[in-house]
């Protein structure tokens, strides 16, 4: 053996020694903040569907969230009934569209927790809301800029903008009214969670800091936007 392949394995065995065995390391991904998405529940029969959503979610303190779409039959007053009995805040509203937000906390895991919303005392359908919950929130919930909830309230035919702005460690979630139209077609880095051809729900979850972020709807035929960003700064 050559003086220099027996100083190579020496000095080998001496980084073994010293740092561990020369492996290839795991690199392990966040867990996303989303811990729930609601489904509507199907019954089946004459009613093809239940007036409601189902949330089921893995952890506690969560911020559950739930926003109506446009529909022209939904009156000014909502109420919303859940099985957990949650209380629920509104958020935003829109008062020339039916475009509401309400958020509630938390404090264990929801296990089929059931979600019924009502209008005037009427039941709204429950492809017209959709509920979510978002794990890690920071005490004060949401982004403390005062642009939060961003509205617009008119949007232009067939494409539509919201400025958002400079946002970090949010999760930026944006509800489109549309006129029983296609999907928007959205930026890059948003995900939609729902479409119905009325209303849609987008988000994205933003780790360091964006700059200029930008919603835009095209290819459809967007009514109103309304955006708002819940905020992981200071979450447990």
């Amino acid at each position: 053996m050559s003086h220099n392949l027996l100083r190579s394995l020496v000095l080998l065995l001496m980084a073994v020694l010293v740092y561990g065995p020369l492996a290839p390391q795991t690199v392990h991904a966040s867990a996303s903040p989303l811990d729930g998405v609601g489904r509507v529940v199907y019954c089946g029969g004459p009613s093809w569907y239940c007036p409601g959503q189902v949330l089921t979610t893995t952890k506690g303190d969560d911020v559950v969230v739930l926003v109506v779409g446009s529909q022209p039959w939904v009156g000014p007053d909502l109420s919303i009934v859940d099985t957990a009995g949650l209380a629920f805040t509104q958020r935003a509203h829109l008062t020339n569209l039916g475009v509401w937000e309400f958020y509630a906390r938390t404090e264990s895991p929801l296990a089929s927790d059931n979600f019924t919303v009502y209008s005037r005392g009427g039941l709204i359908c429950p492809y017209c809301f959709q509920v979510l919950a978002v794990h890690g929130v920071s005490s004060r919930v949401f982004d403390s800029s005062p642009r939060f909830p961003l509205t617009v309230p008119s949007c232009p035919p067939f494409s539509c903008s919201a400025s958002i702005g400079t946002v970090s460690h949010d999760f930026v979630i944006v509800t489109t009214a549309i006129g029983d139209s296609p999907d928007c077609v959205i930026p890059s880095g948003f995900t939609t969670l729902r479409s119905n051809g009325y209303y849609e729900v987008d988000y994205q979850i933003v780790g360091p800091t964006q700059t200029n972020l930008v919603f835009t709807c095209t290819g459809t035929e967007p009514i109103s936007i309304v955006v708002d960003a819940i905020s992981f700064h200071g979450s447990a």
